[in-house]
Order: structure tokens, then sequence, then C-alpha cells
């Protein structure tokens, strides 16, 4: 139940990318953290994990707009052809 809430929330709510708690790559993505998510590409983390709702390190770095962060994750690898059936968080 409350994995559907926070899901329905993302789709009504405005999301500030920089407020969201910090955990994982994904996470450190999200607050454009660049020494963090290096540290993750460093040990060798999976850059291509998904999160709860599907998403990518990649895909949330674009929809957050940080282009600093695009480049750093496209250089380091990551899967530029996945896809989600969600469009938008």
């Amino acid at each position: 139940m409350k994995k559907l809430l926070l899901l329905l929330s993302l789709f009504t709510l405005n999301i500030n990318c920089a407020e969201l708690p910090r955990m994982n790559l994904i996470d450190a993505v999200r607050q454009n953290n660049i020494d963090e998510v290096q540290s993750y590409i460093a040990a060798k983390a999976d850059l291509n994990a998904r999160d709860n709702i599907g998403w990518t390190a990649l895909m949330w770095a674009t929809y957050c707009g940080h282009e600093n962060m695009v480049k750093l994750l496209i250089d380091a690898k990551a899967n530029l052809n996945i896809k989600t059936k969600i469009l938008k968080p």
C-alpha cells in the first residue's frame, strides 16, 4: 500500500530532485552528487540497476536535468537502450 501511495504521489507532485534523501547510486544521481556517483562507478556499481518504479540512474539524471551527471554516466558505459513502462515519475 505504501508503495502504491508513493507511486501515485510521484505522478501528482512536482518532484524537487535535490530534496530526496540519498541512500544509493540513484539517490546520489537525483541529488547531483558527482563525487558520490564517481565512488559508485569506481566500486563497479550496477549503473543499470532500476529503482522501485523501474528507472535507472541515467533516466533520473536526465529527468532532473543534471547534464554533467548524464555525461558521467554515459562515459561510464550506462546502457542507453534501457526502456521503462513508466514515462514520467
